[in-house]
């Protein structure tokens, strides 16, 4: 078995472009080394800091949990993080509210992180939905006009 068979993770952690370059240029290298320096040449992904790069993920509600776990799970997994690493850094860079739905519960996979997180971002946006229904709800049915200030003329006295 040569090198190619003992690294099989690399393209589990690449994507798009990477992934494409990767597989097509595989065969033109000896060593496992060389073709990652070249790949990172080519596409600036520095591994060296992955763990950092893990860290700074930040959960987005417009995008949703899909990339938030593919980005971490990919740079703890360049770092060499095992499960129960990544699983801690992927609960402890989520947002409070979501933090708070999920309380104390145990979770052992990415799975069940992945669902919860998931159950947790559709509880929130319901809840958000029905205050914006129950705001709209609340109209006043009379609006005061806005005060606005009148000059009082006063006749002028002479002297």
């Amino acid at each position: 078995m040569d090198w190619r068979g003992k690294h099989t993770a690399p393209p589990n952690y690449l994507d798009d472009d990477s992934l494409e370059w990767y597989s097509s240029n595989l065969d033109r290298y000896n060593t496992f080394d060389d073709a990652r320096t070249d790949l990172l040449t080519q596409f600036g992904i520095d591994t060296t800091d992955s763990l950092k790069r893990a860290l700074e993920v930040n959960y987005d509600f417009k995008t949703g949990i899909k990339p938030y776990f593919d980005n971490i799970k990919r740079y703890a997994g360049l770092a060499g993080l095992d499960l129960k690493n990544t699983l801690s850094i992927l609960k402890q860079n989520l947002p409070s509210s979501i933090k708070n739905f999920i309380g104390g519960v145990s979770i052992t996979n990415y799975s069940q992180f992945y669902n919860i997180v998931r159950e947790a971002q559709e509880h929130i946006e319901r809840k958000i939905k029905e205050f914006e229904k129950k705001r709209a709800l609340r109209s006043t049915p009379f609006r005061p006009q806005p005060i606005t200030s009148r000059k009082e003329t006063r006749p002028q006295t002479v002297y």
